[in-house]
């Protein structure tokens, strides 16, 4: 009974530090990566600002053989999109919000019930190539703040594997 008992108290113990540590971190979560391209800022920003191009190399597409995408009519100045769904009934929306050329793109993702993710695309070209910046912007209701630190990791290497995938595609 008193090993039960002791238990009990880790185990409350436990869930208390984690909710408290739930209550202290940011409810804002930003993963950034970053790679350098031989391609120019233009040919990069035509992959990205054109959604059609987006299953050449985004990482989820790639990773999901049930998916079916949905494209809009293309919309020279923002607001295009695509619907996807696959087996499982997940569906989403990815929208296009802002562009401007050669510089920077502005995406949503919504994904469910889940609060929608904002990704930001930024563009400068060096005398090394062009810098690409990928990030996504994520805010997180309590207790799921306790994920924050977590994401990084799980969606910095999704996010890195699409600089690649685009690397490789824009260099053929």
């Amino acid at each position: 009974m008193l090993r039960a008992y002791k238990i009990g108290v880790v185990f409350f113990s436990f869930v208390c530090v984690l909710l408290i540590a739930a209550a202290i971190l940011p409810k804002e979560v930003v993963i950034v990566r970053t790679s350098i391209f031989k391609a120019s800022s233009s040919e990069i920003f035509e992959q990205v600002n054109n959604i059609e191009n987006w299953p050449n190399w985004m990482p989820w597409i790639k990773q999901d053989s049930t998916i079916k995408l949905e494209f809009s009519k293309i919309i020279e100045d923002g607001n295009t999109h695509y619907i996807w769904s696959n087996s499982n009934n997940d569906k989403g929306e990815l929208k296009i919000l802002k562009s401007e050329t050669n510089t920077f793109v502005i995406t949503e993702v919504r994904f469910g019930d889940i609060p929608p993710v904002e990704g930001k695309w930024e563009f400068e070209e060096t005398a090394e190539g062009t810098i690409v910046t990928w990030s996504k912007k994520l805010i997180l209701e309590y207790p799921l703040t306790i994920m924050g630190p977590m994401l990084d990791g799980a969606m910095g290497a999704d996010l890195e594997t699409g600089l690649q995938n685009l690397k490789d595609y824009t260099s053929q």
